[in-house]
This record gives C-alpha cells, structure tokens and sequence, in this order.
C-alpha cells in the first residue's frame, strides 16, 4: 500500500511468504517512459521486484536479465532498484519505530527480520553500478550518475542497520518497565523519518532545494538528541534500576541522530549528481536572530 508521499507504508506484523507477488512504485515521473520488469499487486504482500533468477553474478551474461541493453536502460534500471531499496529501508524505519513506541515486540522482529531484503537489494544496485560502468565507461554528468546512485545505496544500507539497531534496543527496553521518557523520542523520529523520506525525494526528482536543505534540518536535528542525551544522563546518574534503560534510550537517540547524517548525505549526493557541486563541507544557513 502506498501512502500520500509515494512512499510504502508500514504493514501488519506477520510474516509472509517471501515468493509473494508487491507493486513497486518510484518516486517522482522522471523517465517513466521505460519499462523493465514485471509487477504486480496482491493485498497485504510484500514488496517485491520479481527476478528471472535467484543470483546475482557480477560478470555480464548476455542471458542473464540484468544484461544491459542501452546506458539509458540500465541507469532507469538501476535508480528503480535503488527506490525499491529506499522504500524498504524506510519501511523497516517506520516499523522498527512503532516497535520501540508501541512496545510491540512482534513489530521489532519483523523489523530485524526484513533487513535481509535491504541487504539484497544494496547488492542488486551495487552489481548494477559495476556493470554500467565497466560496459558504457560513463563520463561526465553520466558517471556522476552512476556514483552518486551507488552511494546513496550504501547510505540506505546503512539507515537499514540503524532500524535494525533501534528494534534490538526496543525489544530490551520491552522486557522492562516503561520510562516516561521514552516518549520524548517521538518527536526525534518524526524528524528523521522526514529527512530519510524527503533526501530520498530529492534524490528521485532532482530536486535541488529540498537536498540542500537538509544540511540545516541535520543541524536541528543535532540539537534535538543533544538535548534528551543531556536529560537522560542526568536521570541516568541518579542511579536506581533503570540504568541500563537510560542506556539503551541514549543509544537509540544517538542512532537516530546517524539517521539524519545519513539524509543528509544523501541529499548531497543529489546535489552533485545533478549540479556537479560537492557541499559536504558547505556550512548550513544559519537561522536569523
């Protein structure tokens, strides 16, 4: 199913069949005019790209479905494998965030669980990179392309790791009594969530503002969990029970903290895909007084 922003939402925490058939749709209209798989849509099935094989060799068989036909092809091919992947990855975000604030320890199974397909997917659009470039030797505009997919790729591998993390530290903090400021999180996942969302957006549309913004919103970000870190250390070192919770809570905190680094990078990555600008050490805009 998908929500107002184009993006798969979370599903119900029960395991499916993983032959199941899923609808993938990318963000944004760029190049739609290209076809290259097959999908369908079942109700309550998982996302799924439908391959003609179970393996991914790197070496190019011209048998094989990822041969590569045209440079414009294999690129469309390679930046919907990489929205499949981002959609995935926020998916198990979403999920592990519900886990945590929910206590819902099914949902922070699945959450572990589903990172195994993110995993697959980094190495789908990875072998696809290689490929592009070893048959085509883009250059210019085109090999940025090409790099600035493939490390996008690697920064939403990561936001999966971190969904994964963040359900292992629910699923400890489940067993134990609630702390009241667990809640405080919330508005620290709402934030992150977002950026993840919109670099992601960014990235697919070409949308240079909404990249470059994300510099100052990592910013805000920053200041959020620096300020529940200092809460939860102060409530931490008055000792008691609850310390380990405290732990596990700062933790998670300083994970979503990464969550927005990695937003950012993405959205950075956008910037020099499309402009040829390299902002990693721009300062953001500072707010005014």
């Amino acid at each position: 199913m998908l929500g107002p922003d184009r993006l798969h939402v979370s599903r119900q925490a029960h395991r499916v069949r993983r032959d199941r058939e899923a609808l993938h749709q990318p963000f944004g209209q760029t190049d739609r005019g290209l076809h290259h798989r097959t999908v369908r849509l079942s109700p309550g099935s998982r996302v799924r790209i439908l391959p003609s094989s179970q393996t991914f060799p790197m070496a190019i068989d011209p048998t094989h479905r990822h041969t590569l036909g045209t440079f414009e092809a294999a690129l469309n091919r390679l930046r919907d494998d990489l929205l499949v992947m981002g959609s995935l990855a926020i998916r198990n975000l979403d999920n592990a965030t519900r886990g945590l604030l929910q206590r819902d320890d099914q949902v922070c199974k699945l959450t572990i669980a589903d990172d195994e397909e993110v995993d697959e997917m980094e190495k789908r659009v990875d072998q696809d990179g290689f490929q592009i470039i070893l048959k085509f030797q883009p250059v210019a505009s085109d090999l940025r392309a090409v790099i600035s997919a493939m490390k996008v790729c690697s920064n939403l591998e990561r936001v999966g790791d971190l969904a994964v993390s963040i359900a292992r530290r629910a699923r400890r903090l489940n067993r134990a009594e609630v702390l009241p400021e667990a809640a405080a999180l919330e508005p620290l996942f709402e934030t992150a969530q977002r950026m993840v969302k919109d670099s992601l957006r960014a990235f697919a549309e070409n949308d240079l503002d909404l990249a470059r913004e994300l510099k100052s919103r990592d910013k805000e970000l920053d200041a959020m969990v620096h300020a529940l870190t200092e809460r939860l250390t102060q409530a931490m070192e008055k000792g008691g029970p609850a310390v380990s919770e405290y732990l596990n809570l700062i933790l998670i905190a300083r994970s979503i903290e990464r969550l927005g680094d990695h937003a950012k990078n993405i959205g950075e990555d956008a910037v020099f895909s499309v402009a040829a600008e390299d902002i990693r050490n721009e300062k953001p805009p500072q707010n005014p007084a």
